[in-house]
């Protein structure tokens, strides 16, 4: 199941970047290598990395990353992590983005 969960993570990783693609927004989809992630954002910030930078202009850029989840049938929504919010939000906080 596990395995099953990460190939559908990356086709709708896939799917979002064909959307962006399609609509002609600017982004940069962010290797997820371990050897491409800096020990020093993990240690010191307690961060993540983002599948995606996006730039909004006049604005800047934002961090989306895409996950595959299933909404929760119970309450018909989707379940945030908040330690994973958290760790997202540590990065653009110290980044100033």
């Amino acid at each position: 199941m596990k395995d099953e969960n990460k190939e559908k993570g990356h086709i709708t990783e896939l799917k979002f970047k064909e959307w962006l693609d399609k609509h002609n927004i600017p982004y940069w989809y962010i290797q997820q290598d371990i050897e491409t992630f800096s020990l020093a954002l993990k240690k010191y910030f307690g961060s993540k990395r983002p599948d995606f930078m996006i730039l909004i202009p006049n604005l800047g850029f934002i961090f989306v990353d895409v996950e595959y989840k299933k909404i929760m049938q119970r309450f018909k929504k989707f379940p945030l992590d908040s330690e994973e919010t958290t760790k997202y939000s540590n990065l653009q906080r110290n980044f100033n983005l």
